[in-house]
């Protein structure tokens, strides 16, 4: 496939936002894609889909190499759930007759856990390397063991994605427009209004308060108290949207039907749609990766990945992909080590709104302090400062 670059600018967009690149990747395959994931702070990250494909980039998503599954099943989903020390890297996906692969070794080699189920698992989201959960058609099933077990319960109505923020607390949603939060790891739900009876295909929340969903017709839907009440957003698109990511409270991207992106600089107050004219695409666009702010990948059907910034250029992708720092436990709960041969200068770690809550200057230190949520962690050093997200839980 030949790569093609379009730049988009905006002299009056819907929210200020001057120029958007989205680059067509080669991806050496036209099966559909269908989920993908990123180890937050890194530009590591993988792609699955239909054919039991999964994909696995090293650079931003500016490159793919094919990796074995060792199913032919479609594949929904796929979720990063942990890091370890040695490069382990855990990650999960899901799809028809309940299937579900695992790696512990970034893809190297992925094990069947699950398979042969009469349903379809829609999406998976594991928060730790034991603590997970697969949602799907008038079904969700929880295990504590790695995906080694998953227990059944069986549901009325079809969740089509899931996400938490933490061991306890998450939220699912689906057809009819339902949305169901749990406090307990996913043992009991309690129902939530979301004032739609639209299907919902996307959710996503930055902490235990605020989050957002997306479904069919353009909707976009908004909450600051966890879900308790809803809101509608204006997204400038009638089209399906299957997948919406933010990055902090005021950054975020969707995506869907026939090349469809949509992008916000202010929490979803105003959105900026791009079509496919703009994105260079008119396929089905259904899961999207965010690097940072302003730049990340998306996937689709016919095997289509596109990669995105906001400031005209992939610049930002390269910089960070030469520095070689990562960060694990991830999630952590006590202790947070910095793994890098770069000199470090300094280290800041802000909330997810951006106020700074702990200064460090050693690699390995402590965060019990914290409470339980999503951080960013700024490191300086001589070539530059990174920025990682990571979880204390």
């Amino acid at each position: 496939m030949k790569k093609t670059l379009l730049i988009v600018t905006l002299l009056l967009g819907y929210s200020g936002i001057a120029q958007v690149t989205f680059q067509t990747q080669t991806t050496g395959t036209t099966q559909d894609l269908k989920g993908t994931t990123i180890i937050p702070g890194t530009t590591r990250g993988w792609a699955a889909g239909t054919g039991g494909t999964i994909l696995y980039t090293a650079d931003g998503g500016i490159t793919w190499t094919a990796q074995s599954s060792g199913v032919t099943a479609t594949l929904e989903d796929i979720t990063w759930g942990a890091s370890g020390a040695g490069g382990l890297e855990f990650v999960w996906a899901c799809g028809s007759s309940a299937t579900v692969v695992n790696t512990m070794d970034a893809g190297t080699t992925w094990d069947i856990q699950a398979q042969g189920a009469p349903y379809t698992a829609n999406a998976i989201d594991f928060q730790n390397v034991s603590n997970g959960i697969m949602v799907g058609d008038q079904f969700y099933a929880t295990s504590t063991n790695g995906g080694n077990a998953f227990s059944p319960t069986m549901t009325t109505s079809t969740a089509r994605a899931v996400h938490f923020v933490s061991t306890t607390t998450g939220w699912m949603c689906g057809d009819g427009g339902f949305i169901k939060k749990t406090t307990d790891s996913g043992v009991t739900w309690t129902d939530q209004t979301s004032g739609t009876t639209l299907a919902l295909h996307g959710i996503n929340f930055i902490n235990a308060n605020e989050g957002w969903a997306c479904g069919i017709t353009g909707t976009i839907l908004h909450t600051t108290n966890g879900g308790t009440t809803w809101t509608a957003q204006t997204s400038n698109t009638a089209n399906l949207l299957s997948d919406i990511k933010f990055f902090d409270a005021q950054n975020g991207w969707a995506c869907g039907y026939t090349g469809t992106m949509l992008r916000t600089t202010n929490g979803g107050t105003t959105w900026t749609p791009y079509f496919s004219g703009e994105t260079g695409t008119a396929v089905w666009l259904q899961s999207l990766a965010l690097l940072d702010a302003n730049e990340g990948w998306v996937v689709g059907d016919d095997g289509v990945i596109l990669t995105f910034s906001d400031n005209g250029s992939s610049a930002g992708i390269e910089n960070l992909s030469a520095i070689d720092l990562n960060i694990y436990p991830n999630p952590a709960s006590s202790t947070l080590t910095i793994e890098t041969e770069a000199a470090i200068e300094s280290i800041q770690i802000t909330n997810i709104n951006g106020m700074l809550v702990q200064n460090e200057t050693s690699k390995s230190f402590s965060i019990e302090s914290l409470t339980n949520g999503v951080y960013i962690i700024h490191v300086k050093t001589a070539k530059g400062v990174i920025t990682k997200r990571f979880i204390k839980d």
